[in-house]
């Protein structure tokens, strides 16, 4: 069953999930050392210009990702702590948003 819901999340919340990302390969940590920055928002943006990147929301609490139908959205507030609203399908892990906001 879908649910309409807000959502805040204490860390992070807007990211990155790229397609071809790979945690055994280092990750946000390599990324960070490569780009020479840990400034969330450079991080985010340069990894939307790879390919088959998407806006995610990332939980810090429980470490958990959910995918975002809209990724218009998300891009003024790439690598924020963010208030998202909208409809989550459980089985997919996907938030059909309706209003994200900073917070």
């Amino acid at each position: 069953m879908n649910r309409k819901f807000l959502l805040t999340v204490p860390a992070l919340a807007i990211a990155i999930l790229a397609a071809n990302w790979n945690p055994k390969g280092g990750g946000h940590e390599s990324m960070f050392k490569k780009m020479g920055t840990t400034d969330p928002k450079a991080c985010t943006e340069a990894c939307m210009k790879m390919a088959g990147s998407k806006y995610v929301l990332f939980n810090g609490a429980s470490k958990g990702f959910y995918q975002l139908d809209d990724q218009k959205k998300p891009q003024p507030f790439a690598g924020q702590k963010v208030q998202v609203t909208g409809t989550l399908d459980k089985a997919t892990k996907t938030i059909h948003v309706t209003d994200i906001k900073a917070g």
